[in-house]
């Protein structure tokens, strides 16, 4: 049998985290896994050290990739690690500079910092021999899309909801030691007045 490639898109939090040892546990029989973290420069030193330890404790062998932005063309990347990744701005000013500020309708600091690295890398790896997993969980089905390149395993095979993933990460050795408003960039444009003033 031919397992399939799947690039796993680890973006730092506690369900990304479980989904990748979930995809480890149960689906390794069917999936050849290729696990990514793009760092963004704007993450809590918390992330980068759980996201450090993740990869130890699970063995992933994590790529971490950062953005490079060219100048209206799709970005590209360089591979780093724990101890030299970007820890500062530059990457969004990068962006800015290029696509200016984002709003509710414009996202392309996702765009720009997280997908077109990972897919850029992806095809790069694995030319266009692959799907890529997505971390959304059984309880937040509607962020689900119906996109053939991608498939969401906590949430349509699995069914883990947000309660189990946190009492499954009380039984482990570590855990993210941080307070969910400071959880993905820490000042997002996305997070309500009250998280960005705590």
């Amino acid at each position: 049998m031919i397992k399939e490639n799947i690039v796993v898109a680890f973006s730092g939090g506690r369900t990304s985290a479980y989904m990748c040892w979930w995809l480890i546990t149960y689906m390794s029989h069917l999936y050849n896994f290729k696990f990514v973290y793009a760092n963004t420069g704007l993450e809590h030193e918390k992330t980068l050290e759980f996201v450090d330890k993740v990869d130890k404790y699970l063995n992933l062998n994590l790529v971490w990739l950062e953005a490079l932005i060219n100048n209206g063309n799709d970005a590209s990347y360089s591979i780093v690690d724990f101890k030299s990744a970007t820890r500062d701005n530059r990457l969004f000013v990068d962006m800015v500079k290029v696509y200016g500020l984002m709003n509710g309708t414009f996202i392309h600091c996702t765009r720009e910092l997280k997908n077109r690295p990972i897919r850029k890398y992806s095809v790069d790896i694995l030319r266009y021999d692959y799907r890529i997993a997505l971390g959304i969980r059984h309880d937040e089905f509607h962020r689900v899309k119906n996109r053939i390149d991608a498939i969401y395993p906590l949430a349509t095979i699995g069914k883990i909801s947000k309660s189990y993933i946190l009492e499954w990460w009380k039984n482990q050795p570590f855990d993210l030691e941080l307070e969910e408003h400071y959880g993905n960039c820490v000042g997002c444009y996305k997070k309500s007045d009250v998280k960005l003033k705590k």
